[in-house]
């Protein structure tokens, strides 16, 4: 690790880059005992003793040693709840339509941002950001503090979070298996196997895709274990879509739907 650090300084050099050893940190990620394992890992970078960190900030999602999120959850909760706080002193100079539109530019674009990455998070996380949008929805339809928010999120037609999360995710698998997605994302595109490559056999899950056998957790909470568990679930319809709009209209109306009549469960 030393010498690809040697490496990168040499790359910065190269390229008239300024690298900050000050403003470096070194984070191991991994299982909770492979962490344990390098706690006394002490790297040089220019002159600077690197010892790893809690947490590190990438593109503006907290990395923790173990991905659980936690830290990032946290302080987006925290940072969202606030941005409500002051929404709420003002909503009453604003309609219901100006209000909604607000908290979707202000506090959900912060929410919901690289939702991708941590949509693996525990459960107790994700019961931290229903709290949001629970907020969210008393602020805009006037309901009481203490009322039941569940029939109010259904009138007003959101999906609850995990349903959010399931939807992102899966608008995520039609681009990568329908081709639709940017370039950058080939590398996860190309591991994606149909069954129908595997077996010679014809059956009614010829089309599906191939569920890689993975024995730790860690494997099964990655993005394309996901995608590929989500793409298999999906509405045969769905997938017979000829746009990216008219799958995202067909599967928000089944969810809805689903939701309606507690059908739906997250995988």
């Amino acid at each position: 690790m030393s010498e690809d650090l040697q490496r990168i300084c040499q790359w910065t050099y190269t390229n008239k880059l300024l690298l900050n050893p000050d403003k470096t940190k070194l984070v191991v990620l991994g299982s909770r005992p492979l962490v344990r394992k390098f706690e006394g890992l002490h790297l040089s970078l220019l002159g600077k003793e690197l010892t790893p960190a809690k947490s590190a900030k990438d593109l503006g999602v907290i990395l923790d040693p173990n991905l659980t999120y936690e830290d990032h959850t946290t302080k987006t909760v925290s940072t969202c709840m606030s941005r409500l706080g002051q929404i709420n002193r003002v909503k009453r100079v604003l309609d219901m339509d100006t209000l909604t539109i607000v908290v979707n530019c202000v506090v959900f674009s912060k929410l919901f941002y690289c939702s991708y990455v941590w949509i693996n998070t525990t459960e107790s996380n994700l019961d931290k950001v229903q709290k949001v949008q629970n907020f969210a929805c008393r602020i805009i339809s006037g309901v009481k503090k203490f009322d039941y928010i569940t029939p109010v999120l259904r009138v007003m037609q959101w999906l609850p979070i995990r349903q959010q999360l399931y939807y992102r995710n899966a608008v995520i698998a039609f681009n990568c298996v329908t081709g639709c997605a940017p370039d950058n994302s080939d590398s996860l595109t190309d591991q994606f196997i149909k069954r129908s490559d595997v077996s010679t056999r014809t059956t009614r899950s010829s089309k599906k895709l191939q569920i890689p056998f993975l024995k730790s957790a860690t494997g099964k909470r990655s993005l394309y274990y996901r995608t590929v568990r989500i793409w298999n679930a999906l509405d045969p319809l769905l997938k017979l879509s000829s746009t990216l709009q008219e799958s995202k209209q067909k599967l928000q109306s089944i969810l809805l739907i689903k939701r309606l009549y507690r059908q739906y469960s997250v995988i």
